[in-house]
């Protein structure tokens, strides 16, 4: 749901240990996106350096248009926790417990609603945006947010940002998960879309079995899952996996590790960007939301 972002004081902090490129049976929602102040602030004993990024602007927003973010709980945040970061200017932005779409309306100042459901497969996100024509089964759909649905119906977005399939819902058909992207697209009658690739390490994914783990020197690569997305939405695709692993970590603001370098080499994203080993935290989330800011600018959405 859409949130009014504040600016407070926090702590910048580093990403808790994880095992690099972990694989887990653990669906999605297994997480769920901690309040802000649930957690003690942990403090980072790193090296912090400014971010060469956009600048954070006031929480108001002035535009007209709305832009709507679909997806699962990497949609909704789940991870997010103390972070701050710095931009060119100096100055200290709280990104403390903020999800991707939250900072996208601070860089964007368009109004932006999340309408990320934990554990939604991709066809219960289609079903509650509307573009899939579907029979509502209780015992299927458990993951349905009616809350959401009445939300979206009052804001349905000018611009969607979609990132569906994580949780299956698809059948591990590339051609059924299009179908299932068309289908939102064409409902909500806009032309001015961003679909996201999934931001799971090479081998891991737990809805596309077909993955397997990237062998060392293979770099950033390509999946067959984003190889799929790219050739039928082109530049309206962003391979969000590649961009965190080749730009996440200068965008917000922390060194590499031998580490992080090694996981590169395997196309997997850096531990400091992840809470665990699906969900990002606040720095990633930041990657993020710069990531999909960056593509609207090339594609006219906003300046």
């Amino acid at each position: 749901m859409k949130r009014i972002l504040s600016m407070v004081l926090a702590t910048s902090i580093a990403a808790a240990p994880l095992s690099a490129c972990a694989n887990s049976d653990a669906p999605k929602a297994a997480a769920s996106a901690a309040p802000s102040g649930s957690l003690e602030p942990r403090e980072w004993s790193g090296p912090q350096r400014q971010v060469t990024a956009p600048e954070l602007p006031s929480a108001e927003t002035d535009s007209q248009r709305e832009i709507a973010c679909w997806g699962d709980s990497m949609t909704k945040g789940v991870g997010a926790d103390v972070a701050s970061i710095f931009v060119s200017s100096g100055e200290e932005f709280d990104i403390s417990y903020l999800s991707y779409p939250d900072v996208l309306e601070r860089l964007t100042g368009m109004s932006t609603y999340n309408y990320g459901v934990s554990g939604a497969t991709s066809d219960e996100i289609a079903y509650m945006q509307g573009g899939a024509q579907l029979e509502y089964d209780a015992d299927y759909f458990t993951a349905v947010d009616e809350d959401v649905m009445e939300q979206s119906r009052e804001h349905p977005g000018d611009i969607l940002v979609l990132e569906i399939g994580s949780n299956g819902g698809w059948n591990e058909d590339y051609d059924e998960l299009i179908e299932q992207y068309r289908s939102m697209i064409d409902h909500a009658g806009c032309e001015d879309y961003i679909i996201i690739g999934d931001t799971d390490d090479p081998g891991t994914s737990v809805a596309d079995s077909s993955q397997e783990a990237f062998p060392d020197g293979t770099g950033t690569g390509e999946t067959a899952w984003e190889a799929a997305l790219r050739e039928e939405f082109g530049d309206h695709f962003i391979n969000m996996r590649a961009f965190l692993v080749e730009r996440g970590l200068d965008v917000a603001g922390l060194e590499a590790t031998d580490d992080d370098r090694e996981a590169a080499e395997r196309g997997c994203v850096s531990e400091q960007l992840r809470s665990d080993w699906t969900h990002l935290n606040s720095l990633g989330y930041y990657a993020q939301a710069v990531a999909v800011y960056e593509r609207g600018r090339d594609l006219g959405y906003w300046s």
